[in-house]
């Protein structure tokens, strides 16, 4: 029925009844070209015609059906818009002559049998697929071979076609202040060049509003695309892939599933992805760009891809078209990012925009400058050093050239390698510093100065994951990462501000110790290696913000370590590859762990940030900073989910793995002085037990186990917090030294207050 249906919709009118439909359409060919003032510009594919503020479309009709590229961009003022509504969409024939639809591709169910009726395109056929949008025929083609309509409200206003209005600051143009610029051909395509003002009210003050005019210069693109086939590649969970979902029926085992497929450049037949480089970027920064690209061609090479990627700066390439990255300069806040624009059926990416801007080098500068200048002494002279600056450029590019191929950010990236293999000149050749380089940029801060190395080993470069990846999506690869420690893993620090972060290598505790090292040594430099440093890098206020640096990376050190109590990483499972789905920190580790603690900040601050010269500039007290840094440790040691990891763990591998109550016994130990009915407690740690036992009576009773079920975290952080509760309570009353006996009584009341007197 399908079929029947399909091929009565195709039939063709009676040519007296066409003719008759013909007649009835607003212009005849011949009248609609002879209208007075008519501009007409032609490409491979589609004809556009302007008459006054009146935009016309022509589309043959040899391209209904056919995949039609749509993008939308703001190219000029503060904003790196690309439209959501950037893809594939296709016109076809509505239902009678003076209709034409337009349909978006979108994911689809699908047949996966080889039967040899195809559901799928008998329901196009059939006319049953929704419609986006339908446009009046103004007039057929010369020869009745093209349709022609009218498209004025989609380049003018924020009509659904292009979809501009996504954007607030294009969200109600004022159509006396816009206005169309130019209609460039593009090949198989037409991209129209515009521009858009509007007025916004903006808050200047709390209560003051004013208003601000904004004028954006956008490109609008219409590209009919090649006839090609996608070689689709089912995702893989130890890759990070960006993947498309697909409902598939097989209608011969009666089976339905749902399948991932990862995104990519279709690169068959040779082709080449057009890399435009903004003309305005400053001239050192381009050879960068290329670098970043050219970092991957290694990968590209080992499956029998030869140049991959055309430079070019010209501006036929500047517009949004198939199989182009436009690299464009000055409008990435943060420094980086990307759009990726992908067709949501096969999973081809058909363009890309990455925005590049110089912004970044404000955080990263200082950071390298601090870990790096007893290795790479260029810094030494200027934080502004020229060629620094280049070398982070390719990098952070190279960076988001492997998102927009396909790969995702690979948090774990630094969580591969030992650090003797970081400290290895032949090692960092052939792998740089980190399992991917889509990670978060950081430096190689286990070097030392004795071993040797040079600038080029502080840095990431595409490494042997990323080239497996390149050769799964591209090549023919099927396996997982030959590199374990670098499966997949993504941590969003937006959300989850617990997760580890700027953590090297997969040791991380002889990574924190030599940190540590090389962080204590570069702080007690700093005041003679600044001097010599130009006056203008040089100010009271740079000094600051360099000494607060190094003592903000200590404490990614101790807190990183900390981390590792109670640690769990959940992993795919696969036959043959991983059998395990939940990893955690081994029993010696996680006793490591704590003993490294213990001797370096939890029973006391270390001395060495106490120096004149960083006192002289802070503008804060840095013992209680540091004194900041052992209570947040403790709170993330006596944090839920921490427990919970402990006790899960306990249950999975028994008295091989380290226990909740090993941990309490410890922090008993050590911050309580195990309840010593007689024994002081020191100063230091009665002001860190003042901030920990509080904050922990309220996180029990934000946690309330009243209606838990079950051993987990949460009841066996209250059953601690109950015993400590009592010890406290006790020792309040009876405790010899007045001090402690007062600290105690302090805490007591502040429990009371967040816990026993507080409405459950």
């Amino acid at each position: 029925m399908l079929l029947m249906l399909a091929s009565s919709s195709l039939q063709a009118f009676p040519s007296d009844r066409h003719k008759e439909l013909k007649d009835s359409l607003p212009f005849t060919y011949e009248r609609f070209v002879k209208q007075g003032g008519l501009k007409t510009t032609f490409s491979t594919a589609f004809t556009v015609y302007q008459l006054k503020d009146r935009i016309a479309l022509e589309i043959p009709k040899k391209a209904l059906d056919r995949d039609i590229l749509v993008t939308g961009q703001v190219v000029s003022g503060y904003s790196a818009f690309v439209s959501n509504a950037s893809g594939i969409v296709r016109f076809r024939a509505g239902n009678d002559i003076h209709t034409l639809f337009m349909t978006r591709n979108r994911s689809v169910d699908v047949q996966k049998d080889s039967t040899e009726v195809n559901m799928m395109e008998a329901i196009r056929s059939s006319n049953l697929l929704p419609v986006d949008m339908a446009f009046s025929i103004l007039s057929e083609g010369k020869g009745g071979k093209s349709l022609i309509i009218d498209i004025t409200n989609e380049v003018y206003s924020n009509g659904q076609l292009f979809g501009m209005g996504g954007n607030s600051a294009l969200s109600h143009p004022d159509p006396s202040r816009s206005g169309l610029i130019v209609v460039n051909p593009v090949t198989d395509g037409v991209c129209f060049c515009l521009y858009r003002s509007q007025t916004d009210q903006q808050n200047v003050t709390m209560t003051d509003k004013a208003e601000v005019a904004t004028t954006l210069g956008i490109q609008l693109l219409l590209q009919l695309l090649p006839e090609r086939r996608q070689v689709m590649k089912t995702d893989n969970p130890f890759y990070g892939f960006n993947v498309v979902t697909r409902q598939e029926y097989d209608t011969h085992t009666y089976v339905s599933r749902r399948t991932d497929y990862a995104c990519h450049w279709n690169l068959k037949a040779n082709r080449q992805i057009v890399v435009y480089i903004d003309p305005v970027t400053p001239k050192p920064f381009v050879a960068s760009i290329r670098k970043g690209f050219e970092m991957w061609n290694k990968a590209f090479s080992a499956i029998g891809y030869k140049q991959v990627f055309r430079f070019t700066s010209d501006a036929s390439d500047a517009s949004l078209t198939y199989n182009h990255i436009l690299v464009r300069w000055g409008i990435a806040a943060s420094g980086f990012n990307n759009q990726v624009i992908t067709d949501p059926v096969s999973g081809e990416i058909l363009a890309a925009r990455i925005n590049v801007m110089d912004a970044a080098f404000n955080e990263l500068l200082p950071q390298y400058y601090l870990q790096c200048r007893h290795i790479d002494r260029r810094i030494q002279q200027s934080l502004n050093d020229l060629d620094v600056r280049k070398d982070l450029f390719a990098v952070l590019m190279a960076g988001e050239v492997g998102k927009v191929l396909g790969l995702k950010e690979n948090s774990i990236g630094y969580d591969a390698y030992s650090p003797s293999q970081l400290r290895s000149r032949s090692w960092l050749a052939t792998h740089g510093t980190t399992a991917s380089i889509t990670a978060p940029l950081t430096f190689n801060y286990v070097a030392q100065s004795g071993d040797g190395l040079t600038a080029a080993d502080l840095l990431p470069k595409v490494s042997s994951y990323d080239m497996d990846a390149i050769a799964y999506l591209y090549g023919n690869n099927r396996k997982a990462p030959s590199d374990r420690a670098a499966f997949y893993t993504y941590i969003d620090h937006l959300k989850n501000f617990k997760a580890e972060k700027q953590h090297l290598s997969s040791d991380w505790i002889t990574a924190a110790r030599l940190g540590i090292q090389q962080c204590r040594d570069s702080y007690l430099a700093l005041d003679k290696d600044m001097a010599k440093l130009p006056s203008t890098q040089n100010s009271y206020e740079d000094q600051r913000k360099l000494y607060l640096s190094a003592l903000i990376h200590y404490q990614w050190y101790v807190t990183n370590v900390a981390r590792l109590v109670g640690h769990e990483r959940i992993l795919p499972v696969e036959r043959g590859v991983n059998a395990t789905r939940y990893n955690y920190s081994s029993r010696s580790t996680q006793l490591a762990a704590l003993h490294f603690l213990e001797k370096e900040i939890l029973t006391g601050i270390p001395q060495w940030p106490m120096t004149d010269a960083a006192t002289s500039v802070s503008n804060s007290s840095i013992s209680e900073m540091m004194r900041g840094v052992t209570v947040d440790i403790y709170k993330r040691l006596l944090d839920v989910e921490v427990i919970d990891h402990l006790v899960s763990a306990e249950e999975r591998l028994g008295k091989e793995t380290f226990t909740s109550a090993e941990l309490f016994e410890f922090i008993n130990r050590v911050l309580f002085e195990d309840f010593s009915e007689t024994k002081p407690v020191p100063a230091f740690k009665r002001l860190v037990q003042a901030n920990v036992v509080p904050d922990l009576a309220e996180r029990v009773f934000a946690n309330d186990v009243t209606l838990n079920l079950g051993e987990n975290g949460a009841s066996v952080l209250h059953s601690y917090f109950i015993d400590i509760a009592n010890k406290i309570s006790k020792l309040a009353k009876s405790h010899p030294d007045s001090a402690t006996r007062d600290n105690y009584h302090l805490i007591k009341m502040r429990m009371e207050r967040s816990y026993f007197n507080k409405q459950h």
